[in-house]
């Protein structure tokens, strides 16, 4: 089987900072997933392009501007 990437390593995940205040995060976000500390990320299949991550310190459910789960790191 020949894999479909030369190198183990990302090329086309994009993160930058965010100029938006920390008080105004989760109000932009309104519904969705909100990482706190990006903090590492490996290929676990580079072949079907699976990616295994976690944050340094959580990840959050959040629901109408409010965090209503912590997301567990697994």
């Amino acid at each position: 089987m020949i894999p479909n990437a030369e190198v183990e390593g990302t090329r086309s995940l994009a993160l930058a900072a965010s100029d938006v205040p920390e008080n105004e995060v989760l109000a932009r976000l309104d519904t969705g997933i909100y990482v706190d500390h990006p903090w590492y990320g490996n290929f676990s299949d580079r072949n079907d392009c699976r990616v295994t991550a976690t944050t340094r310190y959580a990840s959050f459910w959040v629901e109408g501007v409010e965090i209503t789960a912590l997301l567990p790191n697994r």
